[in-house]
């Protein structure tokens, strides 16, 4: 049986945002709920003693939030207007000093004990904004060591300056002598207990952020791995190369099981079935598809069913056959594979009323399903469904549709 039915199938494309968002969904949403989960308590604290320091020191804080945040982003390549502020110049180099070593201390990203400082400090503000203001001036003193570090490398060593990384030395400096006129510099036993707090709320915030981070850089690394290897193996030559290197059927197929397609196919696809298997079922989708828009395979489909099976499998295998076996082949064949795996898929009943055949017909298949049966059992094939292309079986890292994009 010949049948040459292409047919081109239009696909519309997936609707897909016509753009990034400027910071990753659920690490934002996060960080900005903290910020505006603060900012509420903070207003309702402050509101009964305000202060214009403290209101201030606020706003720093969460701007620190903001763009350590931001370069966060963009560290993993998903802030484009970082990109446009970062503008490599002659003096200006925000890749040459964020990907740097020199951005790390102990492993750690810098942005994100930027972010953990600033984070803990938003929660401590928030929560005791006008207790701890102490408490916040010896932190903010403290915190030029990484100034210190942080000028030194990018003038000294890199000779290159980092917007971004200016932006927190000046804030942080802004911090400090935003209280240094009104918070008391006198140091005592209540300050120890106070910078404790303070360290304890970065300290969470930071390992909330790290576990975060980690595992959003794993993914990152795994997306791109499985990129590479996609690449790799949709590549023809090498699924070729892969493909001939499998088990290969030994004896002829010619003139059994129902087969679909030019006899002068490039591609013939071989699969091994049985009406009753589940996977067969969902596999039959695939040839539905492929029988109406390729011209250049040939699909035989096999039944591995003994005539001493289940009454269900048998039944269903001797209707398809005595279909198959009349004048208009194709369309008769297709049509009853998809009622049987599409419609009545192990409802017998409902099968046999809409397809109704003489016994002495359906008997008479037995030696097809015998001559298929056999032949599966002479090739060792015991598993349903097996595919093979070109006489070669097909390898387990693929799947027919992957298969079919490069045939």
């Amino acid at each position: 049986m010949i049948i040459d039915n292409t047919k081109k199938i239009a696909h519309k494309p997936n609707i897909k945002s016509y753009i990034r968002d400027f910071f990753n969904k659920d690490f934002t949403f996060m960080i900005y709920s903290l910020m505006t989960l603060s900012s509420l308590v903070f207003i309702l604290r402050i509101y009964p003693t305000f202060s214009f320091n403290i209101i201030i020191n606020f706003i720093l804080i969460a701007i620190g939030v903001f763009i350590c945040l931001s370069i966060i982003n963009y560290e993993n390549g998903e802030s484009i207007y970082l990109k446009k502020i970062c503008h490599k110049k002659k003096t200006i180099d925000c890749d040459s000093i964020i990907h740097s070593q020199g951005s790390k201390v102990f492993g750690v990203h810098l942005s994100s004990i930027g972010l953990s400082y600033f984070s803990g400090l938003l929660l401590i503000c928030a929560i005791n904004s006008t207790v701890v203001l102490n408490s916040l001036l010896w932190i903010y003193l403290l915190s030029s060591i990484f100034i210190i570090y942080s000028l030194y490398y990018q003038i000294i060593l890199v000779k290159k300056i980092c917007t971004m990384c200016m932006s927190i030395i000046v804030i942080n400096i802004g911090l400090a002598v935003n209280l240094f006129f009104v918070a008391d510099t006198s140091f005592n036993i209540k300050d120890i207990k106070e910078i404790g707090s303070v360290i304890i709320c970065m300290y969470t915030a930071f390992i909330l952020i790290q576990t975060y981070i980690n595992g959003k850089y794993k993914n990152k690394e795994f997306k791109r791995e499985k990129y590479t290897l996609t690449r790799l193996k949709n590549r023809k030559d090498i699924f070729m190369k892969i493909l001939m290197q499998q088990r290969k059927i030994e004896s002829l197929t010619d003139n059994i099981g129902i087969v679909f397609g030019p006899s002068t196919a490039e591609y013939k696809i071989t699969i091994i079935t049985n009406p009753c298997c589940y996977w067969c079922k969902e596999l039959h989708k695939e040839i539905h598809n492929l029988l109406w828009s390729r011209s250049n395979i040939k699909i035989q489909i096999i039944f591995n069913v003994p005539s001493s099976s289940s009454n269900m499998e048998l039944e269903v295998s001797r209707a398809i056959l005595a279909r198959a076996a009349s004048p208009s082949t194709y369309y008769a064949s297709n049509e009853i594979l998809d009622f049987w795996f599409e419609k009545s898929y192990n409802n017998l009943s409902l099968f046999k009323k809409r397809f109704i055949f003489p016994k002495t017909i359906l008997e008479a298949q037995d030696n097809k399903i015998n001559e298929m049966y056999f032949w599966c059992k002479s090739e060792k094939l015991y598993t349903t469904p097996s595919i093979f292309i070109n006489g070669f079986l097909m390898p387990d890292e693929y799947e027919l549709k992957e298969v079919l994009y490069m045939i």
